[in-house]
């Protein structure tokens, strides 16, 4: 075929045109390379054996890791035999009884809330004020003294042992755990791999503050101060204030003179002990 011309409007020849067909696709940078073919009985031609073989030395990817069956059944099962069967009947028993009398207000609600986790915890020494919305789980584990309050949209997780002195006032949203997941295996998947339990230790005379926050391991010492939306993930010291992301002393409380003068003398005592062994 020979070459085409076209005219415009005005009649003038414009340059002359290849044929659509003689057209050879030029070669752009996403294009796929090139694969070398051979002729076939039938004419088409088809990838070299060469390429093929190439394809098929490609070696494939290794098997992985087994994972253990990912389902809800299987969480069920490794959370009941995790736990004693007397646990899991208080389980049970806060999140069904404990569900129905959360919200409950008034009068009646707290002598009701009080009545049950007198059943399940570990020790109560006296009357507790569980203010609505507080929330309780794994109380078995938890012992407290007298005059717990514990104020609305708390949580309180004593599957690791929770340990709560007198007059205690825990503010809203505030967590305490004493267990967490455990992230130390790669090769398992966190929701498997079960917990890791380490007791909590409040002392009496404390304040927790609204949102705050106290880790697994913990130990709240006596008169201490926990500012709103602290994360405390270390001891505290008697008498002090602290607050921060993570805790740290900010303060400290006044001191009873006697109180000071006991811890005068303490610090005093173990000042002049080694001292004195060194003779």
């Amino acid at each position: 075929m020979g070459k085409l011309a076209l005219w415009d409007r005005a009649g003038k020849p414009r340059p002359a045109l290849r044929p659509i067909r003689s057209l050879r696709h030029a070669p752009q940078a996403c294009d796929p390379p090139d694969v070398a073919t051979e002729p076939s009985e039938s004419g088409k031609r088809t990838p070299s054996s060469e390429q093929g073989s190439t394809n098929a030395a490609t070696p494939s990817p290794g098997p992985t890791a087994a994972q253990p069956e990912a389902s809800f059944g299987q969480l069920l099962r490794n959370y009941r035999r995790s736990m004693p069967p007397g646990r899991l009947f208080k389980v049970f028993l806060e999140e069904y009884l404990g569900t129905l009398i959360r919200s409950w207000p008034g009068v009646e609600g707290f002598a009701m809330r009080y009545g049950l986790y007198k059943l399940i915890f570990k020790r109560l020494d006296g009357f507790c004020y569980l203010y609505p919305g507080a929330r309780l789980s794994h109380a078995y584990g938890i012992a407290a003294g007298r005059n717990l309050m514990v104020n609305g949209g708390a949580f309180l997780y004593g599957r690791g042992g929770l340990e709560i002195g007198d007059h205690v006032m825990i503010g809203p949203n505030a967590v305490i755990v004493s267990s967490q997941h455990r992230f130390d295996d790669p090769r398992v998947p966190m929701a498997f791999l079960g917990h890791a339990e380490a007791p909590v230790t409040i002392g009496s005379d404390v304040w927790i503050g609204a949102n705050a926050v106290v880790l697994p391991g913990v130990r709240i010492a006596d008169h201490t101060v926990v500012s709103a939306g602290a994360v405390v993930t270390h001891d505290t010291e008697p008498w002090s204030i602290v607050g921060g992301i993570p805790a740290r002393q900010i303060g400290e409380r006044p001191r009873l003179p006697e109180a000071s003068s006991a811890d005068s003398s303490a610090a005093a005592s173990a000042a002049i002990r080694p001292a004195q062994g060194s003779c």
